[in-house]
């Protein structure tokens, strides 16, 4: 069995997964109240969607499943959020653009820029930024709109297009030692989310279906997670200057097998990519162990689980 926890509204990412028999999501508010859990294989994720105290309650709970026999991905005590992983990532040479803390005081070495948030995947709050002025006056709105600015960062822009004039997103997943890439998401703007309709050509499609089997960047892309100590999640590549840029890992990504739209090969290239994702998703699983369970204990845990359930209490009888 195989645990997936995650925050409840965003439980709809793994909804693909729910039909299968060896996947159970799970999420933070339910998991910080449980005293006793079943051996099996635990994948924490939305680290970045908590607060600093339920971070530290899932690293005190990753460590007794850990210490109880469970397979556990993804340490809460050890994960680095966007902020901290992208400052490495520039200052290991993997990156060529600098991310700052405008809390701090810090701003950007080159222009243009764009503001976003650390914590949650709101994606870029503003448009390109040319000058300090318009930094700081950008920062002061955003503040005026209620965004504390200790959650705001600065990111310089490192994007450019494909030879063929559109842009590209590659997209590669880990889940324990497993490797693997998803499909390429193409947009006629530097801003590349959802994808549009009609950019690739069925040219490009058939080039990545001979490439589904392997990894883009190999390297770069294994380096990273272990630098950022991530175990199951997905990171998202472009390119800068012709090099290959780390823009995030996702560890709570939407998972979609759908493979009926109008190219042969990308329906192939979405087949191939669902047999990977489960065949790495089995490799981690962990056999039933008779009901086996895992005390989820220590003096932190008590005191902030009382506190919940008191806090809980205390809704029903307003």
């Amino acid at each position: 069995m195989i645990y997936y926890i995650s925050r409840k509204e965003h439980q709809r990412t793994v909804k693909p997964l729910r039909s299968e028999d060896n996947i159970e999501p799970l999420d933070y508010d339910s998991l910080f109240l449980k005293e006793k859990l079943p051996v099996a294989t635990y994948i924490f994720t939305d680290l970045d969607r908590l607060g600093p105290w339920e971070l530290e309650m899932a690293a005190r709970i990753y460590r007794c499943l850990k210490n109880g026999g469970a397979r556990v991905l993804n340490n809460p005590a050890r994960v680095l959020l966007r902020f901290h992983m992208l400052r490495q990532l520039e200052q290991a040479g993997i990156n060529q653009f600098g991310v700052y803390r405008p809390a701090m005081g810090e701003m950007p070495k080159r222009y243009p820029v764009f503001i976003r948030r650390d914590r949650f995947h709101s994606g870029m709050l503003t448009d390109a930024i040319n000058t300090p002025e318009a930094l700081q006056s950008e920062l002061e709105r955003l503040m005026d709109d209620g965004l504390p600015l200790t959650n705001l960062m600065i990111v310089e822009f490192a994007t450019e297009p494909e030879p063929a004039g559109y842009y590209k997103k590659m997209s590669a997943y880990r889940i324990g030692d497993h490797y693997f890439r998803d499909t390429a998401v193409t947009q006629d703007d530097c801003i590349v989310k959802m994808g549009a309709d009609g950019i690739a050509t069925e040219a490009d499609y058939e080039e990545e279906l001979a490439t589904m089997n392997t990894v883009p960047h190999e390297d770069l892309v294994r380096r990273t997670f272990e630098l950022s100590h991530i175990e199951y999640g997905r990171i998202d590549l472009g390119r800068w200057q012709g090099k290959p840029q780390v823009y995030e890992i996702n560890t709570n990504p939407s998972i979609s097998f759908k493979a009926d739209g109008p190219s042969p090969a990308r329906n192939k290239s979405r087949q191939t990519f669902e047999t990977n994702y489960t065949t790495a998703l089995l490799a981690i699983d962990t056999p039933d162990s008779n009901d086996e369970m895992i005390e989820i204990e220590d003096k932190v845990i008590h005191r902030q689980r009382r506190r919940r359930k008191r806090f809980q209490k205390s809704l029903h009888t307003i």
